[in-house]
């Protein structure tokens, strides 16, 4: 059943990601990979204004706010592309009346639509390459698709998922409510969490299928995708290049699988995977590409739709997007003005000047307000760190040498490509790999503070970054390798091999373990204690609370039990008879002031998973842990050494027993 409902989160992902994002597209002339690739941004753009609307006018979230919205903007896309329609008509018409150059003219007049409309069978053989490898590298990873996550942040996300369910409203502030109960609440990036959480509406999917499938369908769809959109549209690349930008998609351990591990990092992810449709289209307004000519009018406001979805997925993600493209857009300016090309190079620099300042600003003002806030510190050599970078593998895993010289030998065969038109890719790369190196190696303070304070100095996020232009780069130099040194075929099958080696590799022996101890039951949440959770409906009544340890899982209830619990998740602000509780529930028989924050609070039943935590706080919850041997509770239903128990009548202040 488990591998049904994941299948069917799989199709309504699908679903959510690319209809209402397709309605917008497919009406403008852009090629049918930059309509596809840039359907998923303008969808998450479409999901998160309905959210926020619904949530405004009162009306519950499911997918009908999302067809609303949809059909606003397809309204309003239509209306402002009737004139264009106008001009192609008349222009047409016009062409046809010509007796002398009518045909001429004609052709003319719709090359470009023709260059916009051509379709590569190559791209969707690619895609389904990628989405095949990255797929199954994730099982293989996880050790099954239908695992829980045993992560830190995956509690805050599984029960952010419920809250929305619960409380109607997918809106952002409402789900950065979910840890705050004593101060106004303040907005969460929810994109993720609003997406995830419609099959849960729709045919109460588990929390954590839902979450699965969302999970593969961005990394082996809405990712390559995008990728593809950039070899194809803005590279120009044909059938070797664009397979083999299809099978690096999912060769690399850095992204997509490094949030996928740890952390777990998903509106991150979610971040990230929409950032090479941000990059092709920035590329196609400013003029670098190779022949897919889109007008700024439709460009401009797609590319603004486009980062517009990466911002409200995760705000890290705008600071990715600046250093990828800053770089980028400088690039083209530099080469406009060599090809004399004044018009492109004025408005080049102009979107420059633009993106510059607010890189600047968003650099400088969205990071942690302190040093200390950017907790992680560098534990590579600088050689190290070189060879990290350039393999683009996980940041705790001695990478090999194999992926490394790959990855620097197609930067350079891109950077001397085509006269190097399309050095943007190693400059953008650069600037990537640079902020990534601080993180690596370097400690000193205050440049670490000052490069990567924005990504809390997270090596996990930032390795991630690089591989947005180092993947393209890598089917470039397919390409070029296949038709100046080697046949296609050869090229492909090394390719290949080269994965088949790497996967081999001490490295990825080591990758798969750290996979396996964030995925594998126990950590977090054991195989008994989740069946326990399953069946907390059958003895507990929905407006029970339940108490709760969120470092040891227990607050998980919530989200695969469907009960209301004391603590939602690990981090959070609340009233002192919380605090009480968490420490003190033990002592309710004993305690009158505990017996009564339990009779405030509403807690009838307790879980008791053991003492064993997740991360720091084990002082919060002293009144939690083994609460079964106190005599506070009584147990009721008891799956292995997981317990639910049912709290003991107490006596409050006044005397009275609650």
């Amino acid at each position: 059943m488990d591998y049904l409902y994941l299948f069917a989160s799989a199709l309504t992902a699908i679903a959510v990601l690319f209809l209402p994002g397709s309605a917008i597209t497919w009406q403008l002339p852009l090629s049918w990979t930059s309509r596809t690739a840039l359907a998923a941004p303008v969808s998450v753009v479409i999901v998160f204004v309905a959210a926020e609307s619904a949530a405004r006018l009162g009306v519950s979230w499911s997918p009908l706010p999302v067809l609303a919205v949809t059909l606003l903007f397809v309204a309003v896309t239509a209306l402002a592309m009737l004139p264009v329609r106008l001009r192609r008509r008349r222009a047409s018409e016009r062409a046809v009346q010509d007796a002398d150059g009518g045909h001429r003219a004609s052709s003319r007049s719709r090359g470009a639509t023709r260059v916009l409309r051509r379709h590569d069978p190559a791209v969707p053989v690619a895609l389904a390459i990628a989405a095949v490898v990255t797929t199954w590298t994730f099982c293989l990873l996880m050790g099954t698709p239908v695992e829980i996550s045993q992560t830190y942040d995956n509690i805050f996300h599984m029960n952010a998922i419920r809250w929305i369910e619960n409380t109607g409203s997918a809106s952002a502030w409402n789900v950065g409510s979910l840890t705050i109960k004593d101060h106004p609440p303040s907005y969460y990036p929810s994109a993720w969490h609003q997406i995830a959480s419609l099959p849960v509406i729709m045919f109460s999917a588990p929390i954590w299928l839902a979450q699965n499938a969302l999970m593969f369908v961005v990394s082996g769809i809405v990712w390559p995708l995008g990728l593809l959109a950039i070899a194809k549209d803005v590279l120009g690349l044909r059938r070797v290049g664009l397979l083999a930008t299809g099978m690096v998609a999912g060769m690399f351990m850095g992204f997509p699988y490094g949030p996928g591990v740890f952390g777990i990092l998903l509106p991150f992810l979610l971040a990230m995977t929409l950032m090479p449709a941000l990059v092709a289209i920035v590329a196609l307004a400013v003029r670098i590409s190779t022949g897919t000519n889109v007008h700024p009018l439709v460009a401009v406001p797609l590319a603004a739709l486009a980062a517009a979805a990466v911002a409200v997925a995760h705000p890290q993600g705008v600071h990715a997007g600046f250093l990828l493209l800053v770089p980028m857009i400088a690039w083209t300016v530099v080469h406009h003005l060599i090809g004399r090309r004044w018009g492109w190079a004025v408005f080049s620099a102009v979107a420059l000047a633009l993106a510059g300042t607010l890189a600047w600003w968003v650099w400088t003002a969205l990071r942690p307000p302190a040093a200390s806030a950017a907790v992680w510190k560098a534990d590579s050599t600088p050689l190290q760190a070189l060879r990290q970078i350039f393999a683009l593998g996980f940041p705790d895993v001695r990478q090999e040498i194999l992926l490394a010289g790959l990855t620097l030998v197609c930067l350079v065969i891109a950077a001397v490509a085509h006269r190097g038109r399309f050095s943007f890719l190693v400059v953008s790369f650069a600037a990537a790999a640079w902020v990534f190196y601080v993180a690596l190696a370097v400690n000193e303070q205050p440049l670490r503070y000052d490069v990567t304070g924005p990504f809390y100095s997270d090596q996990w996020r930032m390795a991630a970054i690089p591989l947005v232009v180092a993947l393209p780069a890598i089917g470039l130099a397919a390409e070029v390798i296949a038709e100046k040194w080697a046949s296609p075929r050869i090229v492909l099958v090394g390719l290949v091999v080269v994965g088949a080696l790497s996967s081999m590799s001490w490295a990825s022996e080591r990758v798969v373990e750290i996979a396996h101890n964030q995925w594998r039951p126990g950590r977090l949440v054991s195989d008994d204690e989740k069946v326990l959770m399953r069946s907390l409906p059958a003895y507990v009544p929905e407006d029970a609370v339940i108490a709760t340890n969120a470092l040891n899982g227990s607050s998980l209830a919530y989200a695969i039990g469907d009960r209301q619990v004391l603590n939602y998740t690990v981090s959070f602000s609340a009233p002192r008879e919380q605090h009480l509780l968490n420490a003190k529930l033990d002592d309710a028989q004993e305690d009158p002031k505990v017996c009564d924050a339990m009779h405030d609070l509403g807690v009838d039943y307790a879980l008791d998973f053991g003492p064993d935590e997740i991360g720091e706080g084990s002082a919060t919850y002293t009144g939690l842990n083994e609460i079964s041997e106190t005599g506070a509770a009584e147990v009721v239903h008891q799956v292995g050494d997981a317990k639910l128990l049912r709290m003991k009548p107490c006596r409050g202040t006044d005397g009275r027993v609650r």
